[in-house]
Parts: structure tokens; C-alpha cells; sequence
């Protein structure tokens, strides 16, 4: 099973993709809906996790979890997710010239 650090870095991933954003711009100790999550962006994340951790996380938990690490802690802590290592998301091009 992923610890939370591993799962921050590929939370961490997977929100630069949603937002457009580089990872390094983005804080772990923000609320999501702070950052600039909306309900479609929140679905997006949950599915990542879906089909990625086999973890089902409701769009209400996205939307009122206090940011990225504090989202990491609860999933670990809870057992969710299934052990299966995280694959790196592919980056548009656009994105990967940002790094």
C-alpha cells in the first residue's frame, strides 16, 4: 500500500493535470476548493483514484477535504486503497514543457 508521501507526489500529479498547473505550484495544506476545484475537476480526481487505487472517494470528500496531503492521510489511514503502485500520469505536451 501506497504511504502518504508517495500518495502527496501522485495527488500532487494528478491535481497539476486537473488544474494546469506545475506540481511545484501547488500548496498540499490548501482545501481543493480553494485551489479552484469544481465539481466536474472533483469527479476527475475521484476517478483517478478509482480506477487507479480501486478507491471509491465521493466528490463530497474531494470538495471539503482540507488539501492535498490532508486527502493522502485519510486515504491511508481508512485502508482505501488497494495496493496496486500508482502508474505516472502521461502529461500533455503543453505541461511538460512547464517542468
Amino acid at each position: 500500500m501506497p504511504e502518504v508521501p508517495e500518495l502527496v507526489r501522485y495527488l500532487k500529479q494528478m491535481c497539476a493535470e486537473l488544474f494546469g498547473k506545475v506540481e511545484a505550484e501547488l500548496p498540499t495544506d490548501v482545501g481543493f476548493t480553494a485551489l479552484g476545484l469544481d465539481s466536474l475537476a472533483a469527479m476527475r480526481l475521484s476517478n483517478h483514484l478509482l480506477n487507479d487505487f480501486a478507491c471509491s472517494v465521493s466528490l463530497r470528500q474531494v470538495l471539503t477535504c482540507n488539501g492535498i496531503e490532508s486527502l493522502a492521510v485519510m486515504l491511508v489511514d481508512a485502508g482505501k486503497l488497494n495496493p496496486v503502485t500508482p502508474q505516472p500520469i502521461r502529461r500533455s505536451p503543453a505541461h511538460q514543457s512547464r517542468d
